[in-house]
């Protein structure tokens, strides 16, 4: 199970890479992030990396992706 920490952590990045995400499909830019001694860099040829990275902290967090299907009973 993950600490609270690495929680924020994985937040922080994902806000990050969705921001960077946003940023070249809009801009067409180069998105450029470093967390520690990693950096990391995107552009629109390798936006399929970024978008991999976004579905792993997702995953880590516990976001699959769907929104919770709720039957409604009336």
């Amino acid at each position: 199970m993950a600490t609270a920490a690495e929680l924020v952590v994985w937040r922080k990045q994902l806000t990050e890479a969705e921001a960077a995400l946003h940023s070249i499909l809009v801009q067409g830019s180069i998105a450029r992030m470093r967390h520690g001694d990693e950096s990391m860099e995107w552009n629109a040829q390798n936006v399929g990396d970024l978008r991999a990275y976004i579905a792993e902290l997702k995953g880590k967090l516990g976001q699959n992706g769907r929104g919770s299907a709720r039957r409604v009973i009336f």
